[in-house]
């Protein structure tokens, strides 16, 4: 038997399995349940969040053969074509691939036909963003006033590009970018189900390196139990993802306190050679100091996506640094990113890059200088008349 990856084998079959799409899903929801269907829709938002799973969502439900329903039975032959992707009436294009005028006059004109076996034509219009301006042109019309068996639903993932008189003429729904601690969530659920023992902080950092993506984070997930022989811990994710451990950044932040030089190029050097990719090491400062300035903050690490065991170490470490310093050392990362990236000779750069943010001269506040000057000892009290200016020099005539 063939196998299907977790991000296929996994892929919601009903509006609540959407994760992170209340707001979209619900609304959906009560169009359905209300009979308020409109003609045509755009969903919007980042890669792998749901739009294409919803856009199918949608038409299996519109056309579900056990109406009236508000999520799809999945057992009905309409659902089941739909869910296999055989299904006459819900076509699905590529936009990058269809974008030509010609793509768009073929489906105008098919689009006439009444639904082969369903009640709604559903075509949903991946990347619809790539479709030249001579087909969106050619589009508008059909837009404005579809057949009445017609649906439309738009993805994309570059909202911008799509012409305003297309916006114009769909109910817009914005997706959203997905927290970390709801695909962990999900992550562990899918993890239940295929009897996979992963620990939560493991699940953590794959929803953490998806980036907001639940389609990745399940791809993710396959490549490391893969890798790991179905047996992952967070040593051999770090490893199978090229991840850097947090507690290499709360080194160098001791090191920074101690300003010890030469155990900070030492520390550079081990960066390098243990095989670490610089970039994405300057990216985890980053995401470090971040953390750091969040704790101090709020003085709390509730908002913080890791593991208790190093929300309790930005909880303790915060307190030893100041704001101020924290912006401060974010500014030097990302000013010098780019110099990172190009240069013919990283590790100089890096080992620059780390004896800057040590040697960087510590905040102080203006208001705390001059307290302590007023309370400084046999200070007179005109201690900061610098008295008159001298008297101006006179000008020499002209010869």
């Amino acid at each position: 038997m063939t196998y299907i990856v977790l991000a296929r084998k996994w892929r919601p079959m009903k509006f609540e399995d959407v994760a992170g799409q209340e707001h979209v899903t619900r609304t959906l929801m009560n169009a359905l349940q209300q009979n308020r269907m409109g003609h045509a829709f755009i969903f919007a938002g980042p890669r792998g969040v749901g739009k294409t799973t919803t856009a199918r969502l949608l038409a299996k439900a519109v056309n579900c053969e056990n109406q009236p329903t508000i999520n799809p039975c999945n057992e009905c032959k309409s659902c089941k074509s739909i869910t296999e992707g055989n299904s006459l009436d819900v076509i699905e294009i590529d936009g990058a691939s269809n974008r030509g005028i010609d793509e768009i006059r073929n489906l105008r004109e098919n689009i006439r036909f009444s639904p082969a076996s369903s009640k709604y034509k559903v075509y949903i219009i991946d990347e619809v963003h790539m479709l030249s301006k001579e087909a969106f042109n050619a589009l508008l019309k059909t837009l404005e006033e579809p057949p009445s068996h017609a649906i439309f639903i738009f993805a994309t993932t570059e909202i911008h590009r799509v012409p305003l008189t297309i916006l114009s003429r769909c109910q817009r729904f914005d997706f959203k970018r997905i927290p970390t601690t709801i695909i962990a969530d999900r992550l562990q659920e899918i993890s239940g189900n295929e009897n996979l023992n992963v620990d939560r902080e493991s699940l953590l950092l794959i929803a953490r390196k998806s980036e907001g993506s639940m389609r990745d984070a399940t791809s993710i997930l396959d490549q490391v139990i893969s890798s790991t022989d179905g047996q992952p811990t967070v040593k051999k994710v770090q490893e199978s993802l090229g991840i850097i451990s947090e507690e290499l950044f709360f080194e160098f932040t001791e090191l920074i306190r101690q300003k010890n030089d030469g155990e900070i190029l030492q520390f550079a050097q081990k960066v390098f050679f243990q095989g670490h990719d610089v970039i994405n090491f300057i990216h985890g400062l980053e995401e470090h100091f971040r953390n750091l300035l969040v704790t101090r903050a709020t003085a709390s690490a509730k908002l913080l996506e890791t593991s208790d065991y190093f929300k309790n170490l930005y909880q303790e470490n915060a307190a030893r640094f100041v704001e101020k310093d924290l912006v401060h050392y974010l500014d030097i990362l990302t000013q010098n990113e780019s110099l990172l990236k190009y240069s013919e000779n990283p590790q100089l750069i890096l080992e620059l890059l780390l004896l800057k943010l040590a040697h960087k001269p510590l905040t102080v506040d203006l208001e705390e200088l001059l307290a302590l000057l007023k309370n400084l000892p046999n200070l007179p009290d005109d201690a900061t008349n610098l008295g008159d200016p001298p008297p101006p020099r006179p000008v020499p005539d002209a010869p």
